[in-house]
């Protein structure tokens, strides 16, 4: 029997764009110890220390999805945002890559594919 990793990532799920509230970057800061600044909501990989060519892999961040479990959508989403977490399939992870394609702010997790 195979058991999934139980790889998940933070979307934001409506047009405008990703962003955290003023309390999910709070916590952030007082219950992990991240550097951020709390005036703006936007993070990237290196506010959670985070080196690796996928510029959004934060979104990953086992950090980030419990701040934004914790607080729900509607504490956690920033002005212009209303995030949610999904679960992404051990392939698309571990063997295929992936990546966040946005229409105007709403996000969706692609599968990378090899283009020769």
């Amino acid at each position: 029997m195979k058991f999934s990793k139980g790889y998940k990532v933070v979307l934001n799920s409506c047009f405008g764009g990703f962003g955290l509230s003023k309390d999910a970057v709070q916590l952030l800061i007082d219950k992990h110890g991240l550097d951020i600044d709390s005036d703006y909501g936007y993070v990237d990989n290196d506010d959670f220390g985070i080196k690796d060519d996928n510029m959004e892999a934060y979104r990953m961040d086992h950090r980030l999805i419990s701040v934004v479990q914790d607080l729900g959508m509607d504490k956690a989403s920033g002005s212009h945002a209303a995030l949610r977490v999904v679960k992404v399939p051990d392939d698309v992870v571990d063997v295929h890559g992936w990546h966040i394609s946005d229409y105007d702010g709403c996000e969706n997790v692609h599968q990378d594919h090899w283009v020769g």
